[in-house]
């Protein structure tokens, strides 16, 4: 090899024990594919791993999406539910509030018939005297003119006329008064 350096030196390059030794070894070369191998098995169990959690996420969203729309199902089947039972509750409360009207309605009915009879017996009862006196009236009318058709000498001033208006006047207006206080308040 080279000069000066012994042959049989354990360090020299190239040689141990006085062996030739190749750059480098079966021993490393066998060492480096393992190490590969191993570096390669790694990333491809890396890999699967990471592939499996993929997967695993991909199935549990799947899942969740599921139970979500089961979730989602559930909340809008009660919403129907509750939106029919307020409609059969809108439609009782309808049909009780209608036969409570016609109830009302016939009651109402009644009574304004109840009232419109008292009245007219009242105003009966209250328009008896006017009309007795409108027909006293008239049949002294029918004398007087009588009277002047008969030919009798009588005359009636015009002041005799403006008593009998007067009077007639003084004799309808309190009753009058009276059948207005019997009609507006049912009792005088």
């Amino acid at each position: 090899m080279s000069e000066g350096i012994p042959t049989n030196c354990p360090f020299l390059p190239g040689q141990h024990n006085g062996r030739s030794l190749s750059d480098p070894t079966p021993n490393v070369l066998d060492l480096v594919k393992a190490s590969d191998r191993r570096s390669d098995d790694l990333r491809e169990a890396e890999a699967k791993r990471i592939d499996g959690i993929a997967d695993m996420r991909a199935f549990y969203e799947l899942e969740l999406r599921k139970a979500e729309s089961a979730r989602l199902d559930a909340i809008r089947a009660v919403d129907v539910a509750s939106a029919a039972a307020d409609r059969v509750e809108a439609t009782q409360r309808a049909t009780t509030l209608a036969t409570q009207v016609t109830v009302s309605a016939a009651a109402l009915s009644d009574r304004v018939e109840a009232a419109r009879q008292a009245t007219a017996a009242g105003q009966s009862v209250a328009l008896a005297p006017i009309i007795t006196a409108i027909d006293e009236l008239r049949r002294a009318m029918f004398e007087q003119q009588g009277q002047k058709s008969a030919g009798a000498d009588q005359r009636v001033s015009n002041s005799d006329i403006r008593l009998f208006v007067v009077g007639a006047i003084a004799t309808i207006l309190p009753l009058c008064t009276l059948v207005i206080g019997i009609t507006t308040h049912g009792k005088f």
